[in-house]
């Protein structure tokens, strides 16, 4: 008895690994695109912390060359009071959020904020304005240290 036990453990928990491998892998992805060039970076969110966490450059995307990002960004909930230099971003970017209806007197406001630092001495600030389910979805804007702005969009993409 205790034999054929075993015996029906061992392969439930052998079915369960098959199974389990077999199950898709989710990763959670952020893409900046500047309005001018046209460039695209494409970086991985990594939840630490309940509403913060880590930004980085994949491995996939540093073996293609060029600029590699790391930062965080924290997610402040819908209650979120803008600190001074969320503000200052804010109002400088004003023509841009308006564009995308986060202006000032838009109801959308600010969900959380974020920053990456790049290699190359590419430093992003981020603004999102909306945020879905665990970083489901959501958007936002950028400006790096150049002047430069950038469209920001979350997305849980299935690898």
């Amino acid at each position: 008895m205790i034999n054929n036990l075993k015996y029906v453990v061992i392969h439930v928990l052998f079915l369960s690994v098959i199974f389990y491998s077999c199950l898709p892998t989710y990763i959670n992805s952020m893409r900046l695109y500047e309005r001018n060039s046209g460039k695209t970076i494409n970086v991985i969110l990594e939840k630490s912390k309940y509403n913060r966490g880590t930004i980085y450059t994949s491995q996939h995307e540093a073996d293609q060359g060029g600029e590699i990002f790391d930062g965080e960004y924290y997610i402040h909930g819908r209650n979120f009071k803008p600190d001074a230099r969320t503000e200052m971003f804010m109002n400088e970017a004003k023509s841009i959020a308006e564009e995308y209806g986060f202006g000032k007197n838009a109801a959308a406001r600010p969900a959380g904020t974020g920053i990456i630092t790049g290699s190359q001495g590419t430093v992003i600030e981020i603004i999102l304005y909306n945020v879905q389910g665990e970083l489901k979805s959501g958007d936002g804007i950028g400006r790096d240290n150049d002047g430069n702005y950038y469209r920001v969009y979350l997305s849980e993409e299935q690898i």
